[in-house]
């Protein structure tokens, strides 16, 4: 495993490097789109409230594929992110795609597969991909959020 260091508003961080599937350090876009929320606390755009934001929203047309940024088992369910997608990857990571517009099913995916479309289903303003990334404790349950841009191997922003 190799390291780069990088530099974000918040200060430097380590970006890892390794193109395993287990790391979930690529984008889950193959073209990278406009970023409209970042991870962190914000103002939310429906409820005007300030609110903690768990992931990305990647501004982009319904119909763009999405693809798995790691090894894993995939699930699918609805919510009030419309439909989504989740990606467990054994005990490391939880990574969720939500807001489809359609899923391509298979219980085992591999990262680069594409897994779904995005879309404009459930609380949205606009077509997007909400993408999280959570660390999972040691039951393997997803119990942190964590910045997906501290994880890309290249974190560049369209």
């Amino acid at each position: 495993v190799s390291e780069a260091r990088g530099s974000t508003e918040s200060g430097d961080h380590n970006i890892i490097t390794e193109m395993s599937g287990d790391i979930p350090n690529i984008y889950p876009m193959t073209n990278h789109h406009h970023v409209t929320s970042r991870y962190g606390y914000r103002t939310d755009p429906i409820s005007g409230g300030r609110r903690f934001h768990d992931g990305i929203d990647y501004r982009c047309p319904i119909g763009t594929p999405l693809i798995a940024t790691i090894d894993g088992t995939m699930y699918g369910y609805m919510d009030k992110h419309g439909a989504k997608v989740v990606i467990l990857k054994n005990k490391e990571y939880t990574v969720t795609y939500a807001h489809l517009s359609d899923r391509v099913f298979r219980l085992k995916v591999k990262k680069g597969d594409v897994i779904g479309y995005s879309g404009n289903t459930g609380r949205t303003t606009g077509p997007h991909l909400h993408y999280s990334v959570y660390e999972n404790n040691q039951m393997g349950i997803s119990s942190k959020p964590i910045d997906p841009k501290t994880l890309l191997i290249s974190p560049v922003e369209v």
